[in-house]
């Protein structure tokens, strides 16, 4: 599962709560675990829209908007 972000944030982490999933929690893509994806984002403490795109092969992009104040 890719996750891009668009303006405002960084990505901080990303998880799939599987313990048995060795993957560092750095980085923008992560395998889901039974249709489980975590994508945690920091503000850049600028105002704004934070737009967070997620996809992955077989299933339709998502996106989800969060105002970041």
């Amino acid at each position: 599962m890719p996750a891009y972000l668009e303006f405002r944030c960084v990505i901080a982490g990303v998880d799939n709560a599987d313990i048995k999933d060795t993957d560092p929690y750095v980085g923008d893509t992560r395998k889901a675990w039974h249709g489980r994806a975590l994508v945690v984002v920091k503000s850049t403490q600028r105002a704004g829209d934070i737009q967070l795109t997620v996809s992955s092969p077989g299933l339709s992009e998502n996106t989800l908007r969060i105002k970041a104040q």
